[in-house]
C-alpha cells in the first residue's frame, strides 16, 4: 500500500527482515537501517549474490549527515563543550554553579541534547514560552540558556567553525540525487526531522520504501509515535517463539554461574546464539567467559582498557602526590594504600616490568606488605619510609617502581597544555615519558583494534591545540603548576572516555559461537538462541533520567520524546527479539533491600501467560539456587584442556555433600587438628598475649591466623591516625620518659622532678616525636593529626602528674623500688619468655605453652610486685594482666603478692585490678581450650560478631544462623 508518496510494506515477527529487506535490491538504491551494525549484517548478506547492482548500507544518523551538510567546521565531543565554557559569563557560571571547566561536562552534554531534541522535531526554541506554561524558575533558566546559546554561536563564529545545533535541521535538508530507491527498514519511531526527509526524498523523484516489523498491518510512519506494540493479537503464524524461560536467581554472581551450568550440559547449540548484556565489559564474570568461544559485535568503551587504566592511575597518583618536609627537606610522597592498588593491576606492573611482570608483580606484593606491617601510610621517592625498620630489608623491586614511577609522574606534572603532553607520547625512555603500547596488553595489541582507536583519540586531542580552542589553559582552567597539569590530563582522560574499540578473536564458526552484544546494536538482527542478562527493573526498561528543564508533560506538549516514547521504544526491540528467536532465556533477580525486582517488561511476559495469550509457546518461570559447584563447572568450561585446567575437579566429599544436604553441617565447618602438625614435634606453642585471646574467642581463626600465619592485613588505611599507632605514640612517649631510672633501684622523690618539668616540655617533647622517624611515615598528615597533636599534647603530660600523683607516689613512698619500662623499640632480646605452667589436675598435658611478651611498665619492691599497662582506650582486656602475671612472676609462686592495673591515660586513673583466682581460671581455660582442639578440631565460633572475625579470608561471616551459628 502507498501513503505520502512512498511505499508501506510490514513484516510479521516469524520472517527475517534482513532478507525481507534484501528482496527490494535494485541498481541505484540506498538501504537505511536503524544501527550501524545491522546495515553491516545487511551489507555481508548482499555480498555474496552481488550482481553488481549500486547499492549502500547506511545507518540513518550517517544518512543524515549525508543529507544535512555544515557551511563551516562543525565541532563535536569535548571541543564543543571547551568553546561552550568559554561562552559562558562570570554571572552564567555563578547561576549554574560551574566552579571549573569540569563541572560544565554533564550539564553541557544536557544543553546539546536538548537542542539537538527541538531540531529533531522542528520546535524553534524561542517559541517555547509561546506553546507551553513554564514556571519562573524555568523561564528563567531557558533565558539563560538561550542567551548561552547565542554566545556559543558568536564564538564559534569568530573561530570559524560551526556545531550541529545550528544547522541540523529540516531547513537546511538538501537531496543530492534522484531516481534512487531508498529502502528504510524498521524504524519505530520517526521524528519530523526524518519524516522531512521522507518528504524531500520523494519530493526529488526518489523511490522510498518503508519496511516495518510489526503485528500493526495499518502501521504508517505518521502515526508511529502513538502506536504501541499490541502482544495480545498475535498468533502462532505471527512469531518465531517456541520456548522461553525465565530463570531468577538470587543476584548477577547466580546469574551467570547458572547460564554456565545449562551451557555445560548442552554438547551442541544448533543456530545462531547472542547474549543481550549491555553491562558486559564493566562486570567481573566476563573473566569466565573464553573469548574463543565468542563473537563480541559491541565495540568496548576504552575506559576498559589497560591503557585507560594505566593512564587512570597516574592521574589518581598526581592529584594524591603530596610534598612533606621531613629532617629539614621536602620529599613527594603517595599513600601507599595508592600503590598497593596500582600494584593489583597488572597493566601498571608491566608497563615498569615488561619482561617479567608475573614474578615483579609478586614481589612488590611482598614488599608493599611487609611495609604495611609496619603500618607505613607514605611512599617517599627516596624510600626514607625504610627507616621505620631498625634492620635493613631489602626492597630492590619496590625501590626501583617508586623511582621510575615518581619520575614519571614529575613530568607528568609539568604539563601546561595538550601540547605538552602529546610530546611525552611514546618517547624512549619509560621514567619520563608515555609509551602506549607498551600499557597494552598483549591480547589488547594481538586481538583488538585498540591500538588504531587510541591514536585516533590521541590525534583528536592534539587537535584541540592546533586548531586554537583555547588560547591560555592557565586562564581557562584558572590553575598553574602541577594543577594545570592535572586539569589537562584529565581532559586527556576524557577525550578517551568517547570511544571504543572491539576485539577479533579467531573463532571456529562452524561450532556457532555466541554473541555478546546489546539491545541498541542488536535492532533488526535475529538469533535461533537469545540469552537476556539483567533483566531487571531499571534495565528493561531503562529508569527515568531525572528532569533538566522540561518536565514529561511540558515535554508532550511540545512535541518531545517523552519517557513513555522512550518505553515503547524499548519495549517494540526487547518483544521484537525475542518473537523472532526461537529458543530465549531470561535472567532476572531481585533484592529489597537494593530495591531491584524483575523489570516489567518480564512480568509482562508472565502475564500474557496468565492470561492464555501466546498459548502456542511454552513459558517456565523458575527460581534457582546456585550450588557452589557450578562455579567449579563454569571454571572448567573456559579451563577444559589439560594444561590449561586451572582448577581441580569437584572433590568427591563436597559433590557426596551436595547429593546428601543432610549430612552434619557442624562437623562440615571444622578444621581437623594434627598436633605435632600444627604445634611442632614437641607440642610447644610460643604466644603472645594476643595470640592466646584469639584462641580464647575464636578457634577457627586462630588456626588461620596463628598456626598457619595468614593475618588480615589493611591494605587500604583510612586517612586517619589509627589507635594502633597513637598506643604506640603514647607508650613511646613514657618509655622514653621513664628510661632515665630503668632498671635502676630508686625512690619516689628522685621521680618527682621527671614528672613535674612543665607541661610544656612535656608536649614538646611528645609534638617531636610525630616527626620522627619512627612515627613519620605511619602518619596521615591531615586534620586527623592536627586534632592529635591538639588533643594529646594537652592532656597526656597532665595524665602522667596524674599518675604520679595517684598512683606512684600513693604505692611508693618510703620505699626502694626498681622500674623496669618497655623500650620504645621494639627489641627481641628485651622480650620476656616463659613457660605457663599446667594446672595441678593437668599435668599429664602434651601440649605446653610458651608466654612472651612485656607490659608497659614494672615495679619490684622487696613484698610486692606492680604491673602497669598504660591505654589509651576505656575497655582494655583484663585477661592481658593475668598474661603478664603468669609470664614474670606466677610461674614462680602461684599466689604471689602482685598488683596489676591499667592506666588509662583519657580518664587519668587506674582500672581492672586482677586477682589470683582469676588468673588461675584463665590459665585453666588456655589448656582446657587446647585439649579441646587437639581432640575435636578448630570450630566455628557461635556469635555472628565472632563469625565476622578475619571475615575476608574466612568468608565464616556466610555461615548462617539457621545452620548453627546465634544471631549475637
Amino acid at each position: 500500500m502507498g501513503s505520502n508518496n512512498y511505499t508501506l510494506l510490514n513484516v510479521p515477527f516469524s520472517s527475517n527482515l534482513i532478507d525481507y529487506a534484501l528482496t527490494q535490491v535494485s541498481d541505484r538504491c540506498i538501504f537505511v537501517f536503524p544501527s550501524r551494525i545491522s546495515a553491516e549484517k545487511a551489507r555481508e548478506k548482499f555480498l555474496p549474490n552481488w550482481k553488481f547492482e549500486a547499492c549502500e548500507f547506511i545507518s540513518i544518523e550517517d544518512f543524515k549527515d549525508w543529507l544535512i551538510l555544515p557551511s563551516e567546521p562543525p565541532l563535536t565531543d569535548e571541543k564543543r563543550l571547551l568553546c561552550l565554557y568559554q561562552a559562558l559569563t562570570l554571572e552564567d557560571k555563578k547561576f549554574f554553579k560551574f566552579y571549573t571547566y569540569f563541572d560544565l561536562i554533564s550539564w553541557g552534554n544536557n544543553f546539546f541534547q536538548f537542542f539537538e531534541e527541538l531540531n529533531d522535531e522542528d520546535i524553534i526554541p524561542e517559541e517555547i514560552e509561546n506553546k507551553i506554561d513554564l514556571r519562573e524558575w524555568q523561564q528563567d533558566f531557558l533565558a539563560k540558556i538561550l542567551n548561552i546559546r547565542e554566545n556559543y554561536q558568536k564564538l564559534l563564529e569568530q573561530k570559524g567553525f560551526t556545531d550541529p545545533i545550528f544547522y541540523r535541521k529540516a531547513s537546511q535538508l538538501k537531496i543530492p540525487f534522484s531516481g534512487y530507491k531508498v529502502i528504510w527498514v524498521n524504524q519505530f519511531y520517526y521524528s519530523k526531522l526524518e519524516l522531512a526527509i521522507l518528504k524531500a526524498l520523494t519530493e526529488s523523484e526518489n523511490e522510498v520504501v518503508i519496511i516495518s516489523q510489526t503485528e500493526n498491518v495499518d502501521f504508517n510512519p505518521q502515526n508511529r509515535k502513538i502506536t504501541s506494540l499490541n502482544l495480545e493479537n498475535l498468533i502462532k503464524d505471527d512469531y518465531l517463539t517456541q520456548q522461553i524461560k525465565v530463570i531468577e536467581t538470587e543476584n548477577e554472581d547466580q546469574m551467570v554461574i547458572s547460564f554456565w551450568g545449562k551451557l555445560s550440559k548442552t554438547q551442541n547449540i544448533e543456530g545462531t546464539t547472542a547474549i543481550i548484556d549491555s553491562h558486559y565489559w564493566d562486570k567481573h564474570y566476563r573473566n569466565l567467559m573464553n573469548p574463543t568461544l565468542f563473537d563480541f559485535s559491541n565495540s568496548i568503551n576504552l575506559i576498559n582498557s589497560s591503557p585507560y587504566q594505566f593512564l587512570n592511575i597516574l592521574k589518581e597518583h598526581l592529584q594524591a602526590l603530596t610534598t612533606l618536609s621531613f629532617e629539614g627537606k621536602e620529599i613527594t610522597a603517595l599513600p601507599i594504600k595508592l600503590m598497593l592498588d596500582a600494584v593489583g593491576n597488572e597493566s601498571f606492573v608491566h608497563y615498569y616490568f615488561p619482561k617479567d611482570t608475573i614474578q615483579s608483580k609478586e614481589e612488590l606484593l611482598n614488599e608493599l606488605t611487609t611495609l604495611r606491617k609496619k603500618d607505613v601510610y607514605w611512599l617517599d621517592k627516596n624510600m626514607n619510609c625504610l627507616q621505620v625498620f631498625h634492620t635493613s630489608p631489602h626492597f630492590n623491586k619496590l625501590t626501583s617502581l617508586v623511582e621510575n614511577h615518581f619520575s614519571l609522574l614529575e613530568e607528568i606534572a609539568k604539563i601546561n597544555s595538550p601540547a605538552d603532553l602529546i610530546n611525552l607520547i611514546d618517547t624512549e625512555e619509560m621514567s619520563i615519558g608515555l609509551n602506549i603500547k607498551r600499557m597494552c596488553s598483549e591480547n589488547e595489541i594481538l586481538h583488538s583494534d585498540l591500538l588504531e582507536q587510541f591514536y585516533q583519540r590521541i590525534a583528536n586531542f592534539a587537535s584541540t591545540d592546533n586548531l586554537q580552542l583555547v588560547q591560555d589553559w592557565n586562564s581557562f582552567f584558572a590553575s598553574s603548576g602541577k594543577d594545570l597539569a592535572l586539569n589537562v590530563f584529565q581532559l586527556f582522560l576524557d577525550y578517551l572516555e568517547n570511544a571504543g574499540y572491539k576485539f577479533f578473536y579467531e573463532i571456529d564458526k562452524e561450532n556457532n559461537p555466541i554473541t555478546i552484544t546489546n539491545t541498541m546494536d542488536s535492532r533488526n538482527l535475529r538469533y535461533d538462541n537469545l540469552v537476556i542478562f539483567h533483566a531487571i527493573e531499571g534495565e528493561f526498561p531503562s529508569a527515568p533520567k531525572p528532569v533538566w528543564l522540561l518536565n514529561e508533560a511540558q515535554k508532550g506538549q511540545l512535541g518531545l520524546k517523552t519517557y513513555n516514547d522512550l518505553r515503547e521504544w524499548e519495549r517494540y526491540y526487547f518483544f521484537r527479539l525475542i518473537l523472532t528467536s526461537r529458543n530465549v532465556l531470561i535472567y532476572t533477580y531481585r533484592n529489597s533491600e537494593l530495591d531491584i525486582e524483575p523489570g516489567s517488561f518480564v512480568t509482562e511476559l508472565q502475564h500474557l501467560n496468565e492470561n492464555h495469550k501466546l498459548n502456542e509457546l511454552e513459558f517456565d518461570w523458575v527460581s534457582s539456587e546456585v550450588p557452589l559447584s557450578k562455579y567449579y563447572d563454569a571454571r572448567q568450561q573456559k579451563y577444559s584442556s589439560g594444561e590449561n585446567n586451572l582448577l581441580a575437579s569437584y572433590p568427591d566429599y563436597l559433590l557426596n555433600r551436595e547429593e546428601n544436604p543432610q549430612i552434619d553441617e557442624k562437623e562440615f565447618f571444622i578444621l581437623p587438628c594434627e598436633p605435632t602438625k600444627d604445634f611442632g614435634e614437641n607440642l610447644e606453642l610460643t604466644c603472645s598475649y594476643y595470640n592466646l585471646q584469639q584462641l580464647l574467642d575464636n578457634t577457627f581463626v586462630w588456626y588461620i591466623q596463628w598456626i598457619q600465619q595468614l593475618q588480615e592485613i589493611d591494605f587500604r588505611p583510612k586517612d586517619t591516625v589509627s589507635a594502633k599507632i597513637v598506643g604506640s605514640l603514647v607508650h613511646r612517649f613514657i618509655s622514653d620518659l621513664l628510661s632515665p631510672f630503668n632498671g635502676k633501684p630508686c625512690k619516689i622523690e628522685e621521680l618527682q622532678e621527671l614528672f613535674y618539668q612543665p607541661v610544656t616540655t612535656l608536649a614538646e617533647y611528645f609534638r617531636d616525636l610525630f616527626t620522627s622517624k619512627d612515627f613519620f611515615f605511619q602518619l596521615p598528615q591531615n586534620y586527623s593529626l592536627k586534632f592529635l597533636k591538639d588533643i594529646y599534647t594537652n592532656y597526656l603530660p597532665l595524665s602522667m602528674q596524674s599518675f604520679y600523683e595517684d598512683f606512684l607516689s600513693t604505692n611508693l613512698a618510703d620505699k626502694v623500688f626498681t622500674l623496669f619500662a618497655e623500650s620504645g623499640i621494639y627489641d627481641d632480646n628485651l622480650t620476656q619468655e616463659h613457660l605457663l605452667p599446667l594446672p595441678p589436675d593437668n599435668q599429664e598435658s602434651e601440649i605446653k605453652v610458651i608466654l612472651r611478651g612485656r607490659p608497659d611498665l614494672r615495679i619490684e619492691t622487696d613484698d610486692k610486685k606492680f604491673i602497669v599497662d598504660f591505654k589509651t582506650g576505656r575497655n582494655p582486656d583484663k585477661e592481658q594482666l593475668y598474661f603478664y602475671e603468669w609470664l614474670y612472676y606466677r610461674w614462680q609462686q602461684e599466689n604471689m603478692d602482685i598488683y596489676s592495673t591499667f592506666w588509662i591515660i583519657s580518664d587519668n586513673e587506674t582500672k581492672e585490678k586482677s586477682s589470683y583466682d582469676t588468673a588461675t581460671n584463665w590459665r585453666n581455660t588456655i589448656y582446657e581450650t587446647l585439649h579441646k582442639c587437639s581432640t575435636e578440631g578448630y570450630k566455628l565460633p557461635k556469635t555472628v560478631t565472632q563469625l565476622k572475625q578475619l571475615k575476608r579470608i574466612t568468608r565464616a561471616d556466610l555461615y548462617r544462623p539457621n545452620q548453627g551459628g546465634n544471631n549475637e
